[in-house]
């Protein structure tokens, strides 16, 4: 399935999932397993109990296929589904491997450091200082900035996969930004990774650690 999808083929895709066409699930699964994989991983660290939730999530969708609702796009779909059948196993206990699943969900998010050409020792400072960044963000304006700028999905979409006003996630963003803008601008020579940043909102995409 090609990352190009107009919403035409999508909901065609879709529906022919829902109708039970085994080759529709086949394509689904391959092109957002992955995307839902990074997404869930954010909130669960646990690579091996992630990908049983995640494998249990899509047997969740074969059983309910029948009665899952239209969609023009199948990414948020999944995402806003795959969100809510997550905290629902966090909600019922779930544990793996005698180890619980904490209900106290974090939302990691690091940026990649490879993305950067500036000198070795200048890694530790910047390194250092991305950290301090990120962890002054609450969980919300994490995920919110993961879903814009790395997923793409619009505000709207946002909103609805959070569980938020529309106004909300718009807020979400800005304020993030905003604490990202001022811990940058204070570091000297680190305000040229703002820069980076802030001029090409595609760039976020791959300075998103996946």
């Amino acid at each position: 399935m090609p990352q190009n999808l107009n919403h035409e083929n999508e909901s065609r895709i879709w529906d022919a999932f829902r109708h039970g066409e085994q080759g529709a699930l086949e394509l689904i699964y391959r092109q957002y397993s992955v995307i839902l994989y990074r997404y869930g991983f954010r909130f669960v660290g646990n690579p091996a109990m992630l990908e049983d939730i995640l494998q249990d999530f899509f047997l969740y969708l074969i059983d309910h296929r029948y009665n899952l609702g239209k969609t023009t796009s199948v990414r948020y779909y999944l995402l806003k589904s795959f969100r809510r059948f997550l905290f629902r196993k966090v909600k019922s206990g779930l544990r793996y491997k005698g180890t619980p699943l904490t209900d106290d969900l974090n939302f990691t998010l690091e940026f990649s450091m490879e993305t950067f050409s500036d000198k070795q020792e200048d890694q530790k400072e910047k390194r250092e200082k991305l950290r301090e960044a990120l962890g002054l963000l609450t969980r919300q304006q994490r995920e919110a900035i993961y879903l814009r700028f790395y997923v793409g999905l619009d505000y709207q979409e946002i909103a609805e996969i959070m569980e938020i006003k529309y106004q909300s996630s718009r807020t979400l963003v800005y304020l993030a930004i905003k604490s990202l803008r001022e811990i940058f601008s204070s570091g000297g020579h680190l305000s040229k990774t703002w820069n980076l940043i802030n001029t090409n909102s595609d760039t976020w995409s791959y300075l998103i650690r996946i």
